[in-house]
């Protein structure tokens, strides 16, 4: 396997490499961009991932052996004879043991014009040697990805406001229609409805104990009157 192709291609899929995406623990983006990068590298997306992994665990295994760099002395990076360190500097933001501060907003506004490594080391906090090997195409489609993680999981949430304020007319709406349907079932025109009608502010006025005791005496009333039949 060409090893400087799939970090080239790994590169062009920030989902995979960097851990600070949303995206980057969605199993659906994260299988179509190994599906891209194994057809471009002619292999298994199962074979590129293993390959990922070990090139992934060698480079911070160098850069965890690296001295803290001094003012105006040189790069303790060129120092490092691996010969896929330098293609992986892209990672240093990841492992390195003080967290980068990227200001996103900033990037939002310089997206529309074409982004070089300086612009992009001056926002995300690397040195210019860590990045200067970075075509700036490669940095765009990162900011680029950034920026649309960013507005989809603000859409989403926007979504999710507007689904909830329809649902809640819809059922609004549904209790008004029941309301309605069950006064259009009622026909005051009926003398006995109407009677009966006209007794249920007195009964709302029992206790509960006294509605039971009530409703009891009526519904014998009711066998006895209409069905003839005698109650003891």
């Amino acid at each position: 396997m060409n090893k400087d192709l799939l970090i080239s291609e790994v590169y062009r899929n920030p989902p995979i490499w960097d851990q600070r995406l949303k995206s980057h623990y969605n199993r659906y983006v994260m299988d179509k961009c190994w599906a891209a990068v194994a057809t471009n590298c002619k292999v298994t997306a199962a074979a590129a991932r293993k390959t990922w992994t070990i090139l992934r665990k060698q480079f911070k295994r160098h850069f965890d052996k690296l001295p803290v760099s001094r003012s105006g002395g040189e790069p303790p990076e060129n120092n490092v004879k691996w010969q896929y360190f330098k293609s992986l500097l892209f990672l240093k933001e990841i492992f390195e043991k003080r967290p980068a501060t990227v200001n996103l907003s900033d990037a939002d506004n310089d997206i529309s014009v074409a982004p070089t490594p300086s612009s992009f080391t001056s926002s995300a906090g690397c040195s210019s040697e860590a990045t200067s090997h970075i075509p700036s195409s490669s940095i765009k489609v990162l900011l680029d990805a950034r920026r649309a993680d960013n507005l989809g999981y603000r859409k989403h949430s926007r979504r999710i406001q507007i689904v909830g304020k329809n649902l809640m007319g819809i059922e609004k709406g549904q209790i008004e229609m029941i309301k309605a349907k069950v006064v259009s079932n009622t026909d005051l025109n009926d003398e006995d409805a109407a009677f009966f009608a006209s007794l249920l502010p007195h009964i709302k006025k029992l206790s509960p104990a006294k509605k039971l005791e009530f409703r009891t005496r009526i519904q014998r009333l009711v066998v006895e009157s209409v069905y003839k039949v005698k109650i003891e």
